[in-house]
C-alpha cells in the first residue's frame, strides 16, 4: 500500500505467470527501458486478436502522469504501426491512470461487471475504510479472477 491505493506486487515471477503463460491471450509486453535494457520503468502488458483488436491486460506505473504520457505516447504509436483497429481495457480504478487514458481521447463506457472484496474483520477502522474505497483500487481484467 502507498498512500494513496492497493497495489498488487507484479515482478518478473508475477508476470511470466500471469501473462507470458495465459492460456486465454497471447500477451506481449510493450515497455520503456534503459538503453541497455536492464531498468524498466513502465510497461503494458496487452493481446491482439485475429481481427487485430488490441485488449490490454496490465498496466505499470500507475501513479506518475509523466511516466503514463510517454508510455502511452510510444505504445499508441506503435500500435498504429501494427495497424490495429481498436484498444481496450477494462479496470476498476482511479486516479493518473484514468486521467492519461481519457488525455488519448479513450472513452469511458459502463460496466456492469461487479467486484466483491472480502477482508477479516478484526482489521482496523482505518483499513477497512481504505479496503471499501474505490478510489484506493486499481484491477485490470485480468486481474478479476484472483
Amino acid at each position: 500500500r502507498n498512500s494513496e491505493s492497493i497495489v498488487l506486487e507484479q515482478g518478473s515471477d508475477y508476470l511470466n505467470w500471469r501473462y507470458a503463460g495465459n492460456l486465454t491471450g497471447n500477451y506481449r509486453i510493450f515497455c520503456l527501458a534503459s538503453k541497455d535494457g536492464r531498468d524498466v520503468s513502465a510497461y503494458i502488458c496487452y493481446a491482439i486478436n485475429s481481427d487485430n483488436l488490441c485488449s490490454i491486460g496490465n498496466i505499470y506505473p500507475l501513479d506518475d502522469s509523466t511516466v503514463l504520457n510517454s508510455l502511452f505516447f510510444h505504445f499508441l504509436n506503435e500500435m498504429r504501426e501494427q495497424e490495429v483497429q481498436s484498444i481496450s481495457i477494462t479496470c476498476l480504478g482511479n486516479g493518473a491512470l484514468l486521467k492519461t487514458m481519457r488525455n488519448f481521447l479513450f472513452m469511458e463506457r459502463e460496466h456492469k461487471r461487479s467486484c466483491l472484496i472480502c477482508f477479516n474483520p478484526t482489521f482496523s477502522q482505518e483499513w477497512k475504510n481504505m479496503l471499501q474505497a474505490g478510489k484506493n483500487w486499481i484491477l485490470f481484467d485480468e486481474e478479476i479472477d484472483l
